[in-house]
């Protein structure tokens, strides 16, 4: 009971995350990253500040926070399916048998079909939230080089200036 109690509420917490639809889930996907997008772009071309740079940081630890959610969803749903499947492979031997009496074994073949759909509903829910860590991943890739561009243009650069000039300067007296 707890297994599926628990079930329950990834089940709601899923629905709520994918908006129920592949429609939802598209706007969803383009309405966070269309506008994040342009505005990263144009922190690129004028360099970003501080505070740009750690609401990327904060953008990264929510995208490796959903990322390890995913993934612990993943794990459970592909384990459920399996032990479905195993549970209808058992059920199905029973019904199997030639000694089971009649009302038993179509009570056996019943929980066996059961079991399957529960278990072609678990795949599928195991491929969509697949879909979800690929978006995921990306996402994470996309602020992590947003993060190292918006640090190279704003710090690397004054550095590198005048300690190149020097060392050239003081090299080429030297020679």
């Amino acid at each position: 009971a707890r297994g599926s109690l628990l079930d329950d509420f990834m089940d709601f917490v899923e629905g709520k995350v994918s908006g129920n639809s592949a429609a939802a889930a598209d706007k969803k996907s383009s309405a966070s990253s269309s506008p994040a997008d342009s505005g990263d772009r144009q922190r690129k071309a004028t360099g970003a500040s501080a505070a740009d740079l750690e609401w990327l940081q904060v953008q990264k630890g929510d995208a490796e926070f959903e990322k390890q959610q995913l993934e612990a969803r993943v794990a459970h749903l592909k384990e459920s399916c399996a032990a479905a499947e195993r549970l209808a492979d058992a059920w199905l031997a029973r019904a199997s048998k030639n000694y089971v009496e009649k009302d038993v074994k179509d009570q056996a073949i019943a929980r066996e079909k059961a079991l399957r759909k529960e278990a072609e509903r678990l795949r599928s829910r195991y491929f969509d939230v697949k879909k979800e860590l690929v978006d995921v991943d990306r996402r994470l890739s996309k602020i992590s080089s947003d993060i190292d561009a918006a640090s190279r243009p704003s710090s690397a650069p004054p550095p590198q200036t005048p300690t190149s000039t020097s060392s050239t300067s003081s090299s080429s007296s030297s020679s």
